[in-house]
This record gives C-alpha cells, sequence and structure tokens, in this order.
C-alpha cells in the first residue's frame, strides 16, 4: 500500500536536515517513526504529524510526513518508534517496515487509551443498547425491581 500526501512547506519540525518525500510504499524499511504535537511557525492551533524516516537512494535518509490534525483530538502522548538499534546502521538492518512502525503506534495509542481511560471502560454498544431499553421502559411507564417482577408507575 502506498501512502502520500500532497506537496506543502512543513512548519518547523526540527528535521529540517533530511530532504522531504511525499509518497512511501507500506512495505519499504522504515528507520523511525515519531508522532509530535507541533505549532505552525505562522501561528494557529497545534496540531499532530507523523514523521517516517525512511531510506532513498541518492539522498540518503528522507523524511515522510503526515498532518493527523488537531492535536487536541489525539489525547494518547507521544509516541516514537524505532526500528534500527544505532544511527549508524545501513537500511538493510532494519527490522521493520513502514506499515509495521505504523501499526506498533497504533498499538501503542491502545495501551495509552487503556491506561487513560482504565481497562473497564465504557462498551459504546452495551451503553446504546441500555439506553434503547431504558426509553422504552419509561415510555411503558413500568420500572423493574427484580426478576419477574413488574412494578406499573403513574
Amino acid at each position: 500500500m502506498k501512502y502520500q500526501v500532497a506537496p506543502y512547506v512543513h512548519p518547523d519540525t526540527g528535521f529540517r536536515a533530511l530532504p522531504p518525500v511525499y509518497e512511501i510504499d507500506g512495505v519499504e524499511s522504515a528507520y523511525m517513526l515519531y508522532e509530535l504535537n507541533l505549532a505552525p511557525a505562522t501561528g494557529g492551533s497545534t496540531h499532530r504529524y507523523q514523521i517516517i524516516i525512511v531510506w532513498r537512494e541518492g539522498q540518503g535518509k528522507c523524511q515522510y510526513i503526515e498532518d493527523m490534525g488537531l492535536s487536541a483530538l489525539w489525547v494518547a502522548g507521544l509516541k516514537s518508534v524505532r526500528s534500527a538499534a544505532f544511527a549508524e546502521d545501513e537500511p538493510t538492518d532494519w527490522c521493520h517496515s513502514v506499515e509495521e512502525v505504523r501499526c506498533l503506534a497504533h498499538q501503542l495509542r491502545e495501551v495509552d487509551m487503556e491506561r487513560i481511560l482504565g481497562l473497564e471502560h465504557e462498551d459504546l454498544v452495551a451503553g446504546f443498547h441500555d439506553r434503547v431499553d431504558q426509553y422504552a421502559k419509561a415510555r411503558r411507564h413500568q420500572s423493574v425491581s427484580g426478576p419477574l417482577v413488574r412494578v406499573e408507575r403513574n
């Protein structure tokens, strides 16, 4: 699977030493994935960016930057997934593909959300059905106080 973004001038990421690429393939090797909250230099709201470092012949390490939207929508912490043990490792030694580092970042987000919400967070489907049942009982003016017990309300 190929990922692509339109060429644009990115706000200050701190990775200016690396040349930008605007298209990456999911199966190519990735050096590292970062997810950072950055504010544009021109002002405005803070956005979350996913930065993936890949290897390109003739250029070396390059950065692919994808805007993930407003940072307020991402309550999980910042992410960093490394694919190489050392900075000097050759691209053949990088052990994860672009697809794998994205999957690892997603799994880390889920772990963070369980830590924030707790292991027993609200089940949205069950919550919806509970609300439907409450609405139906309120329409019939009945409440249940136990099994096989029906109490009529005025």
